[in-house]
């Protein structure tokens, strides 16, 4: 794990904390002097492998609310550069927190705008920070921390004061609405109970009376005041800082907010540093000061542990995969396996079960083609069955035709046919009304034709006629016998050839 280091600017000391689960240890103190600036130099350079986090406790926080245009890009970059420029008069340490859009009007954006006041006393220590090129995450004011703190004690008041003790002096922070709105740092002499409480009730009338004249809150309206103390002092409080219409006090303990936050290093007193510097690692804000120079170490940090996760999540990802997909190997091969082994089963009792057949006169190869050779010319042979019932159809269609024979070949030109086709030669007979009727006759072989084509794999040509039809004839009837064909005249005949193509 990451070592985590704590900084803490009060006035002009700097103090190094060790953060580890929750327990925070003191490690070294420099003062701002030229040999303080060197020690802390020197301690960067002893722990670049931690992540360090700056509060400064000695600066001021001034704040203000914006309402501006919604822009992106370089607009709005340069829009808040102005506008922070112009609100911190030139502060090197300054942020813009958006707050959300307005919901009525123009829906402008709404910032709170923040800049620390009296700067110059963190310019060194920023110096060394940023020549020791260590890992900074962030530089945090006590506003920013503090909120959750006086939310929790305050309740549902939505504008309240919290006021907090550390070694720069007394902290009064106004919040409106959980943001930060007021901050202000009071001296102390001593720092003893006593003062402190005295100091308390002073500067809470006055932050009340300056409220009450910029109209933030009305008149007549109670502050509610959060104080964070040690129970030990809640006597030197209470007897100093009583309710009144104008202030209401809300006591908290400073324990337990500590141990409600996780921190196991409890304060002894009234201090609260210790409390904020452990809110720096379990809740760190949404704002901090520290300039993008200071955090690119920082940032190119985490982008790194971005990477290394992505490269540890893709690797699992592909063991996982490969796991799977060895898994899936073992049981195909085991499957495959069993499958060899009942296909060798199979074989030997095939191979037992033909050892007991008789012999065969030839080997199981010439046997095979044999059967082969057979079931092709099977195929080829010519059956009569096909074109009987062409023809029965044909004379269902042509009611009155009678067949009188038919000749049946096998067809030998492959021009006309596939292997195995036959010809038909057939003989009929129309009925003896149609013998005076040259025309009806022709109707009726045309029909008795066409019912025969409809089967595609036909081919129909006409042998002999009743009747002449050529150019040179008129068409007349049959009544004389023609030559050799073996037509009776007593009903017209006709003969066609059938050609079964397949």
């Amino acid at each position: 794990m990451t070592p985590q280091r704590l900084l803490l600017l009060a006035t002009d000391r700097l103090s190094a904390h060790r953060w580890r689960a929750g327990r925070i240890e003191v490690e070294a103190e420099f003062a701002g002097d030229a040999a303080g600036l060197e020690g802390f130099a020197q301690y960067l350079r002893q722990h670049r492998d931690s992540t360090f986090h700056l509060l400064a406790v000695q600066a001021e926080d001034s704040f203000q609310l914006e309402a501006l245009p919604r822009t992106r890009g370089a607009d709005r970059n340069a829009m808040l550069a102005r506008k922070l420029g112009q609100h911190g008069h030139g502060a090197a340490l300054s942020v813009a927190l958006s707050l959300g859009r307005e919901k009525a009007g123009r829906r402008y954006e709404r910032f709170l705008l923040a800049a620390v006041v009296g700067g110059q006393q963190l310019e060194p220590w920023l110096l060394l920070l940023a020549a020791a090129k260590i890992r900074l995450a962030g530089l945090y004011t006590l506003p920013w921390l503090a909120g959750s703190i006086g939310t929790e004690a305050a309740g549902a008041a939505p504008l309240f004061q919290l006021l907090t003790l550390t070694g720069a002096g007394l902290h009064q922070i106004v919040f409106e609405n959980g943001q930060p709105r007021l901050s202000r740092l009071t001296r102390l002499t001593t720092g003893s109970p006593q003062e402190a409480a005295t100091a308390v009730a002073a500067e809470s009338a006055k932050i009340y009376q300056y409220l009450l004249a910029q109209r933030i809150i009305d008149p007549g309206a109670a502050l509610t005041t959060v104080v964070l103390l040690h129970l030990r002092q809640l006597a030197d409080y209470r007897g100093r800082c009583a309710d009144s219409d104008e202030i209401r006090y809300v006591f908290t303990d400073l324990c337990a907010a500590a141990k409600g936050q996780g921190l196991k290093t409890l304060p002894q007193d009234s201090c609260s540093e210790k409390l904020f510097l452990h809110l720096m690692i379990r809740k760190p804000p949404r704002a901090q000061y520290a300039p993008a120079a200071l955090r690119r170490c920082y940032q190119m940090w985490r982008l790194g542990l971005v990477a290394t996760g992505a490269g540890a999540a893709i690797l699992i990802g592909s063991v996982l995969v490969a796991g799977a997909q060895t898994l899936e190997y073992l049981r195909l091969s085991e499957h495959i396996g069993a499958l060899r082994v009942r296909t060798e089963n199979d074989r030997q009792r095939f191979e037992a079960a033909r050892r007991r057949l008789p012999p065969l006169p030839v080997d199981i190869v010439r046997l095979r083609a044999t059967v082969d050779r057979y079931d092709r010319l099977a195929r080829q042979a010519t059956t009569l069955e096909p074109m009987l019932q062409r023809i029965s159809r044909a004379l269902d269609a042509v009611p009155g035709v009678s067949v009188e024979r038919i000749d049946w070949r096998a067809n030998d030109s492959a021009a006309d046919s596939g292997p195995g086709s036959v010809v038909a030669e057939l003989v009929a007979r129309l009925p003896a009304e149609l013998a005076s009727d040259p025309r009806a006759q022709l109707d009726a072989i045309g029909r008795f034709g066409a019912a025969l084509r409809l089967d595609r794999a036909v081919a129909v040509s006409s042998l002999a006629l009743p009747m002449e039809i050529g150019s040179s004839h008129s068409l007349r009837g049959g009544s004389e016998p023609d030559g050799g064909t073996g037509l009776s005249p007593d009903a017209p005949q006709f003969s066609l050839r059938i050609v079964a193509m397949r």
